[in-house]
Order: C-alpha cells, then sequence, then structure tokens
C-alpha cells in the first residue's frame, strides 16, 4: 500500500492594537472517529468540514512527535508545524514497508524520525518539460466574507497611461451578484447559502501587488499572505489571488509563478497565515480601513 505524507501549517495569532486580551496559540482540534476542525480552542472552525480523521497512535514515540499527527483514512498521513516562525518539524512515522513524501516523492521507512519540511510545492514526475504553478487552496466555513486590495487609486495623468491590474471572470462570475462588493480601494466576496442571482457558484482572480487578503467570519479575522514577484508570469492572464464560493463554503487561494519545469524538478509556494478574534464586524471600505489593516500590519 502506497502511503503519503502530507505537511500542514498551523498559525500563530496575537492580539490587534484594539483588542482588550493576548490571544492563545492556534492548533488543529481533533477527535477520534470526528471531523477536523481549525481555529481556536474551544471555538468555531475557520474552515469548512474536512473528511473524518484519526489521531495516530503508537508506542514508538513521545507525546511530542505525534502532537497534531492525524491520520486520514489507512494511508495517508497529515501533520501540523506547530511553531510559528518554523519551516519544518520531526514527527514520528507509523510502522510500514514505505512513505512517500507527496511533494517530492522522497521514500522513507516507517518506524522511525525524520524531519520533513512544510513548504507548498509541485514536483513535474513526468517525462516531458511541463509548465506550470503551485496552488494553494483554503476551503473556508460558510457565513464569512472575503477581502482583496484593489491596486492604489490615481487621478489620471501622463505617467499613468497603463493599465494597473487584472480582473479575470468566468462564465458565472456575475457582478451585478450581491454576494460582490467592488469598492474603489478593496474588493469583497461574501459567502451565503441563500442566492438569489442566476448563479449559484461565483469566482473572481486578480493580480494582487499587495500579497495579502483576508476572511472575516462570526468575530474572526483569518489572513493570508503569499510572496509576490511582480516580473513573473502568473495563470490566467497573470493572476496570483482568486476568490470562490457556492451555497456551502468559500475558497481563498493563492498561486505561485508558471515555471517551466524539467523532469524531476519542483517549484515552491509559501504562505503565511494568522488568526484573530474579537473583531469588530462591518463592509465598508472605512471598516476595512480602519479594523482590518492593523490586522495586516501587524501579521507582518
Amino acid at each position: 500500500m502506497v502511503r503519503v505524507i502530507f505537511l500542514r501549517r498551523a498559525c500563530w495569532c496575537s492580539a490587534l492594537p484594539h483588542s482588550t486580551q493576548t490571544l492563545p496559540r492556534l492548533r488543529v482540534i481533533v477527535s477520534a472517529g470526528r471531523r477536523g476542525a481549525y481555529g481556536f480552542e474551544g471555538g468555531h472552525s475557520q474552515y469548512c468540514p474536512a473528511p473524518v480523521v484519526q489521531p495516530v497512535s503508537t508506542a514508538g514515540a513521545g507525546d511530542a512527535l505525534l502532537a497534531g499527527v492525524l491520520m486520514f483514512g489507512p494511508s495517508i498521513l497529515v501533520t501540523p508545524v506547530l511553531q510559528g516562525d518554523a519551516s519544518h518539524r520531526t514527527l514520528y512515522l507509523p510502522d510500514s514497508p514505505a512513505w512517500y513524501d507527496f511533494w517530492t516523492g522522497e521514500a522513507h521507512k516507517g518506524d522511525r524520525e525524520i524531519e520533513a519540511d512544510a513548504t507548498h510545492r509541485i514536483r513535474n514526475i513526468g517525462r516531458e518539460p511541463t509548465e506550470m504553478a503551485p496552488w494553494a487552496l483554503s476551503v473556508m466555513a460558510g457565513g464569512g466574507k472575503a477581502v482583496l486590495p484593489l491596486p492604489p487609486r490615481a487621478p489620471m495623468s501622463s505617467d499613468r497611461l497603463l493599465p494597473e491590474g487584472v480582473l479575470v471572470l468566468w462564465s458565472y462570475t456575475d457582478l451585478a451578484d450581491s454576494r460582490w462588493k467592488i469598492g474603489t480601494k478593496y474588493m469583497q466576496l461574501q459567502q451565503t447559502s441563500n442566492c438569489a442571482g442566476p448563479f449559484k457558484e461565483q469566482m473572481g482572480r486578480i493580480f494582487n501587488s499587495s500579497g495579502w487578503g483576508a476572511y472575516f467570519r462570526r468575530g474572526h479575522l483569518f489572513i493570508k499572505k503569499a510572496e509576490v514577484e511582480k516580473n513573473a508570469p502568473y495563470p490566467d492572464f497573470g493572476c496570483n489571488f482568486e476568490l470562490y464560493t457556492d451555497m456551502h463554503s468559500l475558497e481563498f487561494e493563492t498561486l505561485g509563478p508558471l515555471r517551466k519545469l524539467n523532469p524531476g524538478e519542483t517549484a515552491e509556494h509559501i504562505e503565511r497565515w494568522w488568526l484573530f478574534k474579537d473583531i469588530e464586524s462591518g463592509d465598508s471600505e472605512s471598516w476595512i480601513d480602519s479594523i482590518i489593516l492593523p490586522a495586516v500590519d501587524r501579521a507582518g
């Protein structure tokens, strides 16, 4: 049986300037036979419900090596990186003839400790050179709204005759749909199970030179950042951030640049996550300026 090591990065949180308390660290919250959750301990999950997972249990490793390590069915092992600035962790592999790193294809024997890094990777395992890009997708729980910054606005002038940004639409993208809110400085997409428009799904991509996006839900704010390579080619007419929603959830996605990978070569893409709580709700651009941006700045 082929087994695969997946790694999921857990994020840290910190208090906003206007917050009255220091926030706890985050962890993946799971219990045997139940669905996984991602959020503050004792709180609701920020992620859409995941497949049934179970913690790894073995006498061959200490508690520290098993912290957060989960099995998705019999063949997929998932583990978070629990230290804020770490890019890798040591984990215990249960006894098995072979485990394979999903991102690199590297084989490992079971019943021992290994060190694995947590960077998103895409690898060309074919026989021919292929153009491809890493794609990092977060499926957020319903009932929230996503926020992406638009390019800075300025009056027309002789040095501002070229386009400043990209907005890519799909056949079912309807900017008249009430779930969209396109402003001067930001675009927002609301997730709801009640849609009056002709299309249940909505999707849009932009080139986001600021490299951040946010998802607000029930007083919690999830912030995602990714490095931007301004002169690099990106997929879908040059986009690096994407929003998609349907009746159940909202997908909050980042993309890396397109690269031509020869057989065996790998491209990397790093996201950094933060989660804040006790965030005041709103939907105006002044709310984003006064409430969301301080969190973005604090995230670093």
